[in-house]
């Protein structure tokens, strides 16, 4: 080999094991800054939104996705374990319910609402079998297009897409949000809208896109009705009119309940709506 193709292969080479030994070693600067994170939010007592709880929020998620006893109580609709996340907030039922759900699903999945848009999903979700698209209003700093994750940002009242494209789609607690001030999500100034039917535009929407045979798998919270101004809580009224829309589709309800000891667990409608 010529020398000055030589030199220009060896700073190459330099440059490449360079950039390696800092992307090394900014991603073990990334692991000690949560686990020190996590420490703190350990040590102060576990307090929701505090600094470490992220952290701990989806290491429990990992933890539970990964154990096939308990997975298999989410699959089943049985009793949790009675300290089962203490602390964390609605998602640490939402998302392993979901995968309970997905685990015999393959084909196209959409993520309607972009719940699912985290490293630690993405790889428990991707395989061979399955395509993921995102929606959401906004395009977010996570992105694994790399990865082979298409992303949609539009309005779930209006999805770009024809008819009966997906297997299988997922609604992660944001039917509440339809129709409501979303500027936190779209960190834009918010428009002066009140619609709160609209989750029944958006759910038509998700049914039209969906393949004969497809599952639609929503969450939203559920209780007394409430109005907060960026959301909705849901009530038996919402519940019976969503479920009329549906055409007489076959739908199957399961609750969560935050007990009293901050452990989460099944429970019934009844039992939520006090």
């Amino acid at each position: 080999m010529p020398r000055p193709y030589a030199r220009l292969l060896g700073k190459l080479t330099n440059a490449a094991l360079r950039k390696v030994g800092l992307e090394v070693r900014r991603i073990d600067s990334e692991a000690l800054a949560a686990e020190r994170a996590l420490r703190n939010y350990e040590a102060s007592g576990r307090i929701p939104w505090s600094e470490g709880y992220h952290v701990a929020h989806a290491r429990l998620i990992a933890t539970a996705l990964d154990d096939s006893r308990l997975m298999a109580l989410f699959a089943a609709g049985q009793n949790l374990p009675g300290d089962y996340g203490i602390g964390i907030d609605e998602r640490c039922v939402e998302i392993p319910w979901l995968f309970a759900k997905l685990r015999n699903i393959s084909g196209g999945i959409l993520d309607a609402g972009s719940a699912l848009n985290y490293a630690y999903l993405i790889d428990r979700l991707l395989r061979d079998d399955r395509k993921l698209d995102i929606m959401t209003l906004a395009p977010e700093k996570p992105s694994f297009t790399h990865r082979g994750v298409g992303y949609l940002y539009e309005d779930l009242r209006n999805i770009p897409i024809v008819d009966e494209h997906y297997d299988c789609v997922a609604c992660i607690s944001t039917l509440e949000h339809i129709g409501f001030n979303n500027e936190a999500f779209t960190k834009r100034p918010a428009e002066a809208e009140h619609r709160p039917t609209d989750y029944l535009r958006a759910c038509a929407e998700m049914l039209r896109v969906l393949r004969r045979g497809g599952r639609l798998l929503l969450t939203v919270p559920f209780g007394k009705y409430q109005d907060v101004g960026a959301f909705q809580q849901f009530s038996a009224r919402e519940i019976g009119l969503l479920a009329d829309s549906m055409k007489g589709a076959k739908i199957d309800i399961d609750y969560f309940k935050l007990r009293r000891t901050g452990a989460w667990d099944v429970a019934t409608a009844e039992e939520c709506a006090v």
